[in-house]
């Protein structure tokens, strides 16, 4: 007498995902906490990054571009200090100021008023 398909699908059920389930789930958890924190890290940095790019925008706005990226530089590692974000780098730093500055809205001067 044997099986039938719907026993061995059962049985499939019952075994197999059960074991599958035991050596994914470890795997799992490791590439999570691997994952999340990286993600966290790269929130802060985007925030920080953003955040230090404003801010030299309003105290600065006559410097030239060196002496801001300087500054938002200094204020970005000073922010990494004090939130306690690890440090990654100052090519990576660097890298996010650039890509904040990038986003920051454009300072043209805009179309001429009508009537000029």
């Amino acid at each position: 007498m044997g099986l039938t398909a719907a026993q061995w699908i059962s049985m499939i059920i019952l075994i197999v995902f059960p074991v599958l389930w035991h050596l994914c789930y470890p795997i799992g958890k490791i590439l999570e906490k691997k994952i999340i924190p990286n993600q966290a890290i790269r929130e802060d940095l985007e925030w920080i990054a953003n955040t230090a790019v404003r801010q030299v925008e309003q105290i600065s706005e006559n410097s030239s571009n060196a002496a801001k990226k300087q500054l938002a530089m200094s204020i970005a590692m000073r922010f990494c200090k004090v939130f306690e974000v690890p440090f990654l780098g100052e090519e990576i730093i660097d890298g996010a100021i650039e890509a904040a500055v990038f986003m920051l809205p454009s300072k043209s001067p805009g179309p001429p008023p009508v009537g000029s």
